[in-house]
C-alpha cells in the first residue's frame, strides 16, 4: 500500500507597517493644490467648497481616508472660504467681578454658493484660544497686552496605540503680540501672525493697530519692512458700537477693507452683528461676519482674520 502524497502549505506572515510622518514640504501660494501631507492623495475644489463639508466628514459612516485627508489640508479649506462668522465666547462672570479671562473664539464656514445668506453656526472650521498671564490682562491696556493665540483647524491625527485616525484640533496659524508701552500714536503694538502647519513655520505678515481719534483702524503688513498691504477700518460713532439696543440701526456696525496698493479701493467688508440679548447686556463678547475678497489668497485671508481677534 502506497502512502498518501505529503502537502507543503506556505504560510504567510502579515508585515506590519510603520506609519512614518512624511517630510514637511515648503509652502508656497500653490500648497493648496498640491497633495495633502498626511494622506497623500488628491481632494476635488468641489468637494471642499460645498456648504456641508464639516457635515459629510463628520460621517462615521464615510471612507476614514477621504475623512482625513479633507480634515488635514486647512489651507485649501481656508482658500475656499468666501465668508465667515466669528463667534466670540461670553465670559458672564466679568459682568460681576473685575477679573478678565483670555478670549475664545469659533469661527464657522459660510455658504459659497448664496453669499447672501446669513452665515449660521453649523459648519464649525476652525477655533482660537488666547494664552496670556492674569497680571497682563487685568494690569494691562486690551490693546496692548501681550497674548498668544492659536488658530486650531479640525484634523485627522493617527493614533498608533488603537491603530486608527482620530479627530482632534491641530494647531494652524500662530498669533503672537509683545507688550509695549503705548501713548497715543508711539509705539504701537504689533501683531505677528505665523503659519505653524504640519512642521512647517512661517512667517504670513503683521497687524498693527494703529492711532485714530475717529476709527478703527488696523493696518496689514505682508512684510514688516514694507507699506501696508490692506487696512481695516471703521467709524468709532456707528450706532452698533455705541448702543447695544435691539434695533435695526444698533444691530449693525461695519468695517471696511481696503487695498492700499490699489489707491485705496474698497475689496470687503467685516460687520459685527447682533446676537442675543443675554450676550449683549452681559458681556463683552462680539460676532463678526467678514466677507472675503473674490481675489485673496489663503495667506491674506488669514491676515484679515487676524485683524478682526
Amino acid at each position: 500500500m502506497e502512502n498518501p502524497p505529503i502537502v507543503q502549505i506556505d504560510v504567510v506572515t502579515p508585515q506590519t507597517v510603520d506609519h512614518q510622518p512624511e517630510a514637511a514640504v515648503a509652502v508656497t501660494d500653490d500648497f493648496a493644490n498640491t497633495r495633502t501631507p498626511a494622506i497623500g492623495k488628491p481632494v476635488s475644489n468641489s468637494l471642499l467648497a460645498s456648504n456641508n463639508l464639516v457635515d459629510q466628514s463628520m460621517n462615521p459612516n464615510a471612507d476614514t481616508a477621504m475623512t482625513a485627508q479633507i480634515l488635514n489640508d486647512p489651507i485649501r479649506l481656508l482658500t475656499n472660504l468666501v465668508r465667515v462668522r466669528i463667534v466670540q465666547k461670553a465670559q458672564y462672570i466679568e459682568t460681576f467681578c473685575p477679573c478678565e479671562f483670555e478670549n475664545e473664539y469659533t469661527i464657522y464656514a459660510g455658504n459659497p454658493h448664496d453669499p447672501d445668506v446669513e452665515v449660521e453656526k453649523i459648519n464649525k472650521v476652525f477655533t482660537c484660544k488666547e494664552r496670556s498671564t492674569c497680571f497682563q490682562r487685568a494690569c494691562c491696556a486690551s490693546f496692548s497686552r501681550e497674548f498668544a493665540m492659536d488658530i486650531r483647524y479640525k484634523g485627522m491625527e493617527y493614533n498608533e496605540l488603537i491603530s486608527q485616525y482620530g479627530c482632534t484640533w491641530l494647531p494652524f496659524i500662530a498669533l503672537r503680540r509683545e507688550y509695549k508701552c503705548t501713548c497715543c500714536c508711539i509705539n504701537r503694538p504689533v501683531l505677528t501672525v505665523e503659519l505653524n502647519y504640519n512642521g512647517i513655520k512661517e512667517q504670513l505678515g503683521y497687524v498693527i493697530n494703529e492711532f485714530n481719534c475717529c476709527l478703527f483702524s488696523f493696518a496689514i503688513h505682508e512684510r514688516k519692512e514694507e507699506k501696508a498691504s490692506y487696512k481695516v477700518s471703521g467709524d468709532c460713532c456707528q450706532c452698533g458700537i455705541c448702543c447695544n439696543c435691539p434695533c435695526e440701526k444698533c444691530m449693525r456696525a461695519v468695517f471696511d477693507m481696503y487695498d492700499c496698493k490699489n489707491y485705496g479701493k474698497k475689496i470687503g467688508e467685516i460687520k459685527k452683528i447682533w446676537s442675543t440679548c443675554v450676550k449683549e447686556c452681559c458681556s463683552d463678547a462680539n460676532e463678526y461676519i467678514i466677507t472675503f475678497p473674490g481675489a485673496a489668497t489663503w495667506r491674506q485671508k488669514a491676515l484679515f482674520l487676524s485683524a478682526i481677534l
